[in-house]
């Protein structure tokens, strides 16, 4: 069954929502566009609050569609035990972002 999954991203302290574009433009879709459980990928940078003005969550929001949660499981775990290209990879995530909260569901139509 797929899923649909929501990451949603907190920039660090420090670091500016610019840098933190920059990073996820640059190496962050591309991963993401890369891995196999993964049928599209978006990234959406918050902008504000659609009511009365309020201090965002978070500045950005990853939305992945994947063949099955298990199977991006499995993809994660292969490439955290195999890859060390990943390990460089969520050193600099973690640089960049100071918090992520991770969702899936599965998607009304």
């Amino acid at each position: 069954m797929s899923h649909r999954l929501f990451f949603f991203n907190k920039v660090a302290d420090g670091v500016s929502v610019e840098e933190a574009e920059q990073f996820l433009r640059s190496e962050d879709l591309p991963l993401g566009r890369s891995l196999g459980s993964f049928t599209d990928y978006t990234l959406t940078r918050l902008e504000g609050t659609i009511e009365e003005p309020k201090p965002l969550p978070c500045e950005f929001i990853d939305i992945a569609d994947v063949t099955s949660l298990d199977d991006y499981k499995d993809e994660i775990s292969r490439l955290e035990s195999e890859s060390e290209d990943w390990a460089r990879f969520v050193a600099k995530f973690d640089k960049h972002f100071s918090a992520t909260t991770a969702l899936y569901g599965t998607q009304v139509k």
